[in-house]
């Protein structure tokens, strides 16, 4: 599996550009917004030409925030593997509440403390929608505490 492209949605200048920073240290290109409305148009663009994404987004956004984002996917039959990054611990009842808590692989605390973590979140995401896509079976039971981490 190669590296995705990432659809990242934070409103916190800092936070998105230093998040992009390390993402792109990391090999990824980043296509970063400052809201979910404007993630959710860019992911659009780039599923129906094709393009492998992994999405990565806050919660607590101005216009759309990262339920809502994840929703709206779910809503458009678009399934992309999704790390939500936030500081609010009431998201996993939200996205429950939302009907799309399977929707996110990861629920991981901001900021990010332990790049280890980050970096396994990342690639754990992607390669579970690989072996879904492919049907190529993987104990993921072995590798991974649950989708939720750091909260």
């Amino acid at each position: 599996m190669g590296k995705r492209t990432i659809v990242y949605a934070e409103d916190k200048d800092d936070m998105r550009e230093s998040t992009q920073e390390v993402l792109e240290l990391l090999g990824y290109e980043v296509h970063a917004h400052a809201n979910g409305q404007l993630a959710l148009e860019d992911a659009i663009e780039r599923t129906t030409r094709g393009e492998k994404l992994l999405l990565l987004t806050d919660n607590d956004m101005p216009v759309m925030n990262g339920v809502e984002l994840v929703r709206a996917l779910a809503d458009a039959n678009i399934r992309i593997p999704t790390i939500m990054l936030t500081a609010n611990d009431k998201v996993p009842e939200l996205l429950e509440a939302a009907g799309v808590a399977g929707r996110v692989d990861k629920i991981l605390s901001k900021p990010i403390m332990n790049l280890q973590l980050f970096k396994e979140a990342l690639t754990s995401a992607a390669e579970k929608h690989d072996c879904l896509e492919t049907g190529t079976p993987m104990d993921f039971a072995a590798r991974d505490s649950g989708a939720l981490i750091g909260l």
